[in-house]
Protein backbone atom coordinates (compact mmCIF):
# COMPACT_ATOMS: atom_id res chain seq x y z
CA UNK A 1 0.00 0.00 0.00
CA UNK A 2 1.66 3.49 -1.01
CA UNK A 3 1.43 6.42 1.27
CA UNK A 4 -0.82 8.10 -1.11
CA UNK A 5 -3.58 5.19 -0.12
CA UNK A 6 -2.64 4.96 3.46
CA UNK A 7 -3.52 8.95 4.00
CA UNK A 8 -6.64 8.65 1.71
CA UNK A 9 -7.71 5.98 3.98
CA UNK A 10 -6.47 8.47 7.37
CA UNK A 11 -8.99 11.12 5.75
CA UNK A 12 -11.83 8.93 4.81
CA UNK A 13 -11.67 7.51 8.65
CA UNK A 14 -11.84 11.10 10.05
CA UNK A 15 -15.24 12.81 11.14
CA UNK A 16 -13.73 15.78 11.99
CA UNK A 17 -14.23 19.30 9.95
CA UNK A 18 -9.92 19.49 9.91
CA UNK A 19 -7.59 16.68 10.98
CA UNK A 20 -3.88 16.39 10.78
CA UNK A 21 -2.94 13.98 8.48
CA UNK A 22 1.16 13.75 7.79
CA UNK A 23 2.13 16.01 10.22
CA UNK A 24 -0.32 18.55 8.10
CA UNK A 25 -3.63 20.61 8.40
CA UNK A 26 -6.01 19.60 6.07
CA UNK A 27 -9.66 20.47 5.10
CA UNK A 28 -10.81 16.76 6.25
CA UNK A 29 -14.20 16.91 5.28
CA UNK A 30 -14.14 18.33 2.06
CA UNK A 31 -11.38 16.26 1.20
CA UNK A 32 -13.67 13.21 2.37
CA UNK A 33 -16.35 14.88 -0.54
CA UNK A 34 -13.52 14.24 -3.00
CA UNK A 35 -12.50 11.46 -2.27
CA UNK A 36 -16.05 9.58 -2.15
CA UNK A 37 -16.92 11.56 -5.45
CA UNK A 38 -17.46 8.82 -8.42
CA UNK A 39 -17.05 11.35 -11.57
CA UNK A 40 -18.31 8.56 -14.52
CA UNK A 41 -21.79 9.11 -14.42
CA UNK A 42 -20.88 12.97 -14.52
CA UNK A 43 -18.38 11.97 -17.49
CA UNK A 44 -20.92 10.14 -19.18
CA UNK A 45 -23.19 13.26 -19.74
CA UNK A 46 -19.96 14.89 -21.75
CA UNK A 47 -20.45 15.25 -25.12
CA UNK A 48 -17.63 17.52 -26.16
CA UNK A 49 -14.71 16.73 -27.33
CA UNK A 50 -12.32 15.32 -23.96
CA UNK A 51 -8.70 15.16 -24.00
CA UNK A 52 -7.49 13.28 -20.90
CA UNK A 53 -3.51 13.80 -19.60
CA UNK A 54 -1.46 12.41 -17.32
CA UNK A 55 2.15 11.70 -16.40
CA UNK A 56 3.44 8.18 -15.20
CA UNK A 57 4.44 9.97 -12.41
CA UNK A 58 1.25 11.08 -10.99
CA UNK A 59 0.67 9.71 -8.09
CA UNK A 60 -2.50 11.21 -7.06
CA UNK A 61 -4.47 9.43 -10.04
CA UNK A 62 -3.72 6.04 -11.44
CA UNK A 63 -2.68 6.72 -14.77
CA UNK A 64 -4.86 3.23 -15.77
CA UNK A 65 -7.90 6.41 -15.41
CA UNK A 66 -6.93 6.98 -19.04
CA UNK A 67 -8.91 3.70 -20.06
CA UNK A 68 -11.78 4.55 -17.44
CA UNK A 69 -11.96 8.36 -18.82
CA UNK A 70 -12.26 7.06 -22.79
CA UNK A 71 -14.61 3.84 -21.78
CA UNK A 72 -16.76 6.33 -20.02
CA UNK A 73 -16.97 9.76 -21.90
CA UNK A 74 -20.00 10.05 -23.93
CA UNK A 75 -18.22 11.47 -26.58
CA UNK A 76 -14.93 11.65 -28.02
CA UNK A 77 -11.58 11.15 -25.82
CA UNK A 78 -8.32 11.67 -26.75
CA UNK A 79 -5.69 10.35 -24.02
CA UNK A 80 -2.22 10.94 -23.81
CA UNK A 81 0.31 9.18 -20.95
CA UNK A 82 3.56 11.73 -20.54
CA UNK A 83 6.88 9.85 -19.48
CA UNK A 84 8.06 11.23 -16.51
CA UNK A 85 5.28 14.08 -15.54
CA UNK A 86 3.78 14.81 -12.56
CA UNK A 87 0.06 15.41 -11.23
CA UNK A 88 1.22 19.07 -11.71
CA UNK A 89 2.26 18.18 -15.10
CA UNK A 90 5.89 18.96 -14.46
CA UNK A 91 8.62 16.66 -15.13
CA UNK A 92 10.15 14.42 -12.56
CA UNK A 93 12.42 11.87 -13.48
CA UNK A 94 12.94 8.94 -11.21
CA UNK A 95 10.51 7.66 -9.29
CA UNK A 96 7.47 10.04 -8.36
CA UNK A 97 7.62 12.25 -5.20
CA UNK A 98 5.13 14.12 -3.35
CA UNK A 99 7.49 16.55 -1.57
CA UNK A 100 8.43 17.36 -5.13
CA UNK A 101 5.81 19.43 -6.29
CA UNK A 102 5.94 22.53 -4.01
CA UNK A 103 9.12 22.62 -6.02
CA UNK A 104 8.08 21.87 -9.39
CA UNK A 105 4.54 24.17 -9.23
CA UNK A 106 6.88 27.04 -9.50
CA UNK A 107 8.75 25.21 -13.02
CA UNK A 108 6.43 26.28 -16.07
CA UNK A 109 4.16 22.74 -17.35
CA UNK A 110 6.69 20.52 -18.59
CA UNK A 111 6.60 21.27 -22.51
CA UNK A 112 5.61 17.55 -23.42
CA UNK A 113 1.75 18.69 -21.86
CA UNK A 114 1.73 22.10 -24.10
CA UNK A 115 2.89 20.09 -27.23
CA UNK A 116 -0.08 17.92 -26.80
CA UNK A 117 -2.62 20.50 -25.72
CA UNK A 118 -1.86 23.24 -27.88
CA UNK A 119 -2.42 21.16 -30.90
CA UNK A 120 -5.37 19.52 -29.68
CA UNK A 121 -7.03 22.58 -28.65
CA UNK A 122 -5.92 24.27 -32.06
CA UNK A 123 -7.46 21.12 -34.23
CA UNK A 124 -10.75 21.81 -32.19
CA UNK A 125 -11.26 25.04 -32.70
CA UNK A 126 -10.48 24.53 -36.83
CA UNK A 127 -13.19 21.42 -36.36
CA UNK A 128 -15.67 25.07 -35.69
CA UNK A 129 -14.77 27.06 -38.68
Amino acid sequence: MTKVTRNHEKILATTTDVAWIGGQRLNAKWLREFLRYDPLPDLARVRAPILAVTGDNDLQVDPADLRVIADSAGGPVETRLLPDVTHVLRRQPGPASLRAYRREVRDPVDPSVTGVVIPWITARVAELH
